[in-house]
This record gives C-alpha cells, structure tokens and sequence, in this order.
C-alpha cells in the first residue's frame, strides 16, 4: 500500500510542478574534486553527496545594503536600501550563505509559502528507494534549514510565512572543519569585550583577545571589530582562516586534521557592557574529518552508482501520511582518468610541462591550454565548463579578473582546450588552475542532478628563454638572431648562456617585491653587450676537490638545462663528452641568499646554484684543472 500511494504521489506532484517549478524543486549531486600531479596521475581530494529539497521563496531586495540588522531599521537613501525591514528571520539560513539569520531584520520584497512539504520535520524524510550499492540504508542526518519568516513587519498585515527546506550531505575525503558564533549585541557601555577562543591546535589556548569596542556598536560594524582582531592573532591563524558574514564569526580549519570538539568561540562582556552579552557559545557548523583519498574514492563509487534515487517528504498540513514522493536520476558523467585502469579514458590535462607537481606556464606567452576527457559520450544538454586560475590557497579567483570575480563560461562542456592570453601575471607567481564541470540535468519538472567535478592542478609562472626573448630583444629583430644559439648583441655570448647565468634578474626581483626601475636595474644582460654575467669557473676546494658552481636562473623552472662537458683529451681529436653523476663526480641544486647592491640599496636576494664537484680529491693540486664547461639548452614548455 506505502509503495502506490508513493507512486501515486509521484504523479501528481510532477503535475503540480508546471505551475511552481519555480517555488518548489530539488537537486541531488554526487560532488568529486581531483588533483592532476603529472600528465598520467590524477589523486582524488574530496568529495560529497548533496541534497536540497526547496518549497517556498523569500525574495530579497537587492538594492538594500544594510540587510541584516539585529534591530528595525526604517527606509533610507544613505544608506540605499528603499523598502526599510519589511521581514523578520526568526528561524533559518535566508541568503544561502551557510550561515543562520535567526532573529535578523532583512529587507524583504515578497514571500511564496511552501505549497507541497511541510517544513521542519526531517524525522520524516528518506531515502525510499535507489539503485543496488553500498550506501547505507536508510540515510540519516537529513538536516531542517526551513525558513520561517514574518512579512509586512510594520503593518497590521504581519503575516508568518513557511519556506520548507531540507538538506542532506554526505562527505567522502578529508573535511576541513568549520566553527562558528552568532554575536547579537548591542554595546552600551564601550569598553573591551573579552572573546575566548579554544581549541587543541591553538598555543596558549583557551586565548582571551580583548576587542575594544564604543557604546552604540552592533551588528555588521560590531562583529567586524572581533573578526579582525581574531585575525590579528598568529596563534588562530596559524591554523584557522577567519571570516564570516553579518553577525557571524567563521573559523575555518587551514588544513583538514580531523575534528576538534575542544574548538569554540566564546564572546563575554569585558569592561563594556551591552545587550545580548555574552553572545551564545559558537557551534560546529561542519566537523572536521581526515581519509585516506584512494579509500574515500573506492567508497564513493561503491555506495554512489548510477539509477534512479526516490525522496520521501512530510506533506504540508498532514505530514504523517500520503508522503510527497520526488524521483531523480542520476546518469553517467565526466570522471577522471584512473591510473590503475589500463584505459586512458577519463578527465587530465594533456598539455603542460611538469615540474614535480607544477604545471608550469611562462605568462608572457600565449598558453594553449588543453584536456581530454569529456565528450558526446557523458556529456548532456545544459551541462557547463568553467576555466579559471585560483590563489595558491584557493580562496579566490586570480584569473579571470573581473569585477565580480566569476569564472570563464567555455563555449560548451565538450570544450577541450582554453588560451590563456599573456600579461596576467608575474614570473614566479603560484595558483590552482581549475576547469571545473557542472551538470542541471532534469529528471522531471521538479528534480534535477547538479553534480559537479573539479579538475585542478598547482601552475607556477617561469621565466622560459622563449617568453624573454619576445619582451626583451629589440623590435625588428630576425628570427635568427633570436635563436637561443644567436648572439643578438654581438659580445661573443650566446643568448641562452646570458639568459642562463645572469643574476640577479628582472624577474626575480619583481618576484621579490622590488620594483627594477627603482633601483635602476636596467637592460638584461642578453641586451646589453656592456654586462656580462659570470661564467662558471673551474676551482679546488679546501680539500682539492673540483668544483664548478654555475648560476641558474631564478624560477625558471624546467625550461632550461645545464649539462656540464669534460674535455676527453684521450683521443686523437679531443672533444667535450658530458658528465654524469656517479663514482666520479655529484651534481647538486643549492639555493643560497646573497647580498646585491642595486641603487644604492643593499638587498638580501636568492641565488640558485647548480654544482659539480669531483668525488674524490685531485693527486696534485698544482697539475692544471680539466677543461670543463656548461652547456645550456633552452627547453620549449608544451
């Protein structure tokens, strides 16, 4: 009998969605992010299953930039916001920002009531059906995150509105953890506030940071004052970044290391004394959790397979019987490359020269971006790709730099390859780039899979002898005196060995946070026949081993090599044959900081070394030194 009255509902609610697919939807995405380490090895970082199921709507008003306040607050042009408080949030997350809004005055245009599922009973929704696989049955933690809200606040038409809401995740991976506090207050006397933070990671801990604060202050201007002076303390952010929204402080943990159920903000009344002092203790919005990746991967695919998942919810004004029923499908999707698997199918970047973990590009070029992996065969209609370049901490977007920062919209999501135009960054700046792929598919009028996967790879931006010589050579030279074996200048130097072993240069230096001009750095050596940088010269040691110490050139990368030639005058005709590091001689990479006068400035700079040295010392240090050399090439980046 369950089983008909379920699919009976089915059929009318799909019914009902043609005239409130707006008011009343739901979206499952199975949520993977992965990292590309070399050009055949992907490692899976994280991810979740995510359920949203949304009946009802509060519109905000956009042109108010007060909202929200913990007190009525009437309309005004200084600052805009035209309809004043017209709703009060007494219950839920209003702006989807992962934060509450509970008792905070927002400025509202109008309401759509729930129509079909009653808000807040998650003990009656569940997971009624779905294909044959791993994941336990039946799932719990389905999460209430309805709204309730009453509208026209200040007429005698006060009205509660309910926007049923209700969420389930599943997280596969490491999490990091996040811990937030709702500070309400209104301060009357000014004074310090005494905010308490503890936490196992944190040195000293529990930590009281007194925050100065001036009678009158609440809300937004309130909660800022403590966010930065948590923000000021090495000893939280060591470990936790701060931030939040409105009346809310969010510690979130740096680097997942399991759950901390010690972590906690506490906000007491010091010397000021105020309105809702001390603030309720702060809660933990999202536990921390550590997994191996190989086994959190493994376990996604067993428990998340493809086929058709069926969602039970409480029915408006009679939630105890005849369930609201909400079939989705979820169908085969973009994936990653498996490199245990002896296909070559699946999601990688195909271009780029590695360097350990570093894609590198040279932004002074124009890059040709390139991927594989997504095609006719799991891609669908409406599906999305996105490009862009993240910070190395992934908190923001660094490429595209639009206003608001958004990500680049390829032409479709069979897109394989994208131009990065030149002159967006610096040599040696680091980031994540990322395409990431986002599914809307409908399965109905009301649900739709949103899955979502995320491609990443740490770039790094080096200075390549091709990106040098188009921004350094002058204009009008041949593509002959370019060649890295030319010598552009006419000083007997090729333009690889200059390019090679000069130091300090431009780039390092702007690396460094000087500006060149300022300390009158002038024309690179590769351009100018009066400097030239050091060759590498042949030495004995304190105890009479060989040595030759050659500079290379700062971040670089991988886009030169340096092979170092003995002269074998063995033979008849004696010529250069390379040396290998073995029983007779090693080869290092050495980094040492150097003092450099540069317009009158004496600066502490790096200076990369690359060195041979004999194994053993010389039988008589007064014979003459081997002839050896350096031999540069300059490598082209893929």
């Amino acid at each position: 009998m369950e089983t008909h009255r379920i699919a009976a509902t089915v059929a009318s609610l799909l019914t009902l969605a043609t005239a409130q697919a707006q008011e009343i939807f739901m979206t499952l995405s199975v949520d993977k992010r992965f990292y590309q380490r070399s050009a055949f090895r992907l490692d899976f970082d994280a991810g979740q299953l995510n359920l949203l199921l949304s009946d009802g709507q509060v519109y905000l008003d956009g042109a108010c930039v007060v909202d929200p306040q913990p007190v009525f607050f009437p309309p005004s042009d200084l600052p805009p916001c035209p309809l004043g408080a017209t709703g009060f949030i007494a219950q839920g997350d209003v702006d989807r920002d992962g934060i509450r809004d509970d008792n905070q005055y927002w400025s509202v245009v109008s309401v759509v009531p729930a129509a079909v599922v009653e808000p807040s009973r998650p003990d009656l929704v569940q997971l009624f059906s779905a294909p044959a696989s791993k994941l336990p049955r039946p799932l719990s933690n389905f999460r209430d995150d309805s709204i309730v809200t009453f509208y026209n606040i200040s007429t005698p038409a006060v009205t509660q509105y309910d926007w049923s809401r209700y969420e389930l995740t599943l997280p596969y991976g490491s999490i990091a953890q996040v811990e937030t506090a709702v500070v309400q207050a209104l301060i009357q006397t000014g004074g310090d506030l005494n905010v308490v933070v503890t936490g196992a990671d944190i040195v000293g801990s529990p930590l009281a940071i007194p925050v100065p604060v001036l009678a009158g202050d609440f809300g937004v201007d309130l909660v800022d004052k403590i966010r930065e002076e948590l923000a000021a303390v090495p000893e939280i952010t060591d470990f936790y970044a701060v931030g939040g929204g409105g009346v809310n402080i969010v510690l979130t943990e740096l680097e997942p290391n399991g759950n901390d159920p010690t972590l906690s903000i506490s906000v007491q009344a010091g010397t000021a004394i105020g309105f809702g002092l001390p603030a309720p203790i702060s809660s933990d919005t999202v536990p921390g959790s550590v997994a191996a990746p190989a086994a959190a991967a493994k376990k996604m695919r067993e428990e998340l397979v493809n086929g058709q998942y069926i969602f039970t919810f409480p029915r408006l004004n009679n939630p105890e019987l005849t369930p609201v029923a909400i079939p989705v499908t979820l169908t085969p999707i973009v994936e990653a490359l498996d490199g245990a698997s002896r296909s070559n199918a699946g999601f990688r970047f195909t271009s780029g020269t590695w360097n350990g973990e570093y894609y590198q590009l040279d932004p002074r070029l124009i890059n040709q971006i390139t991927w594989t992996g997504n095609d006719r065969s799991n891609i669908r209609p409406n599906d999305r790709m996105f490009f862009s370049i993240l910070s190395a901490e992934e908190d923001t977007i660094i490429f595209p730099p639009t206003v608001p920062l958004t990500r680049v919209l390829l032409a479709d999501a069979t897109v394989q390859e994208y131009t990065l135009p030149p002159y967006f960054f610096d040599v040696g700046v680091e980031g994540v780039m990322s395409v990431d792929y986002q599914r809307f598919l409908p399965s109905n009028g009301v649900a739709f899979d949103t899955s979502t996967r995320q491609f990443r790879a740490n770039v790094r931006m080096v200075d390549s002898y091709n990106g040098f010589a188009q921004i350094t050579f002058p204009i009008g030279s041949t593509k002959e005196d370019l060649k890295p074996s030319s010598d552009v200048d006419r000083d007997g130097m090729t333009n690889v060995d200059e390019f090679a072993f000069e130091w300090p240069t431009r780039e390092l230096l702007v690396a460094e946070g000087f500006v060149p001009e300022e300390l009158g750095f002038g024309t690179p050596a590769a351009n100018n026949p009066a400097i030239k940088p050091l060759l590498p010269v042949v030495s004995l040691d304190a105890n009479n081993h060989i040595v030759v110490r050659a500079s290379r050139r700062s971040l670089s990368g991988t886009s030169l090599r340096y092979v170092f030639a003995i002269l074998d005058t063995s033979k008849s005709k004696p010529k250069y044959r390379a040396i290998k590091p073995g029983s007779q001689w090693t080869i290092t990479e050495t980094q040492e900081i150097e003092q450099v006068s540069l317009g009158g400035q004496l600066l502490d700079l790096p200076h990369d070394y690359v060195v041979l040295r004999s194994v053993n010392p010389v039988a008589n240090p007064a014979d003459p030194l081997p002839s050896i050399r350096v031999l540069v090439t300059a490598l082209t980046l893929k």
